[in-house]
């Protein structure tokens, strides 16, 4: 015998799929809402990046821009162009030439 504020499984399934399907349209919602800024957002980073690789086509010659250019990876945008940022703001116009270690670690 069932009392009435037991739910039989139909009506915890019914409502559940209730949910399920206010959570799907409310994240489809939110997809919609987000697109615009994630076209924002991109467009913003590829300004930087121009801005960016035209300062570094000012500081750098083109040998070291495309050396630069091919260190950039989709992975690690910022990183690398942040630290090519630090490297034209701190530039002494020198380049040092470090030789190659030729001995034994231990005395």
């Amino acid at each position: 015998m069932m009392s009435t504020s037991e739910i039989t499984l139909e009506e915890k399934f019914e409502a559940l799929m209730k949910n399920y399907h206010a959570v799907s349209s409310s994240k489809v919602e939110l997809k919609k809402q987000n697109e615009p800024l994630r076209k924002q957002l991109g467009n913003g980073m590829k300004q930087k990046q121009k801005a960016l690789e035209s300062l570094a086509v000012s500081v750098y010659d083109d040998e070291e821009v495309s050396n630069m250019n091919s260190l950039l990876s989709e992975e690690e945008p910022l990183r690398t162009v942040g630290g090519a940022r630090r490297m034209a703001q701190n530039s002494n116009d020198f380049k040092v030439e470090i030789p190659e270690f030729e001995g034994k670690l231990d005395r």
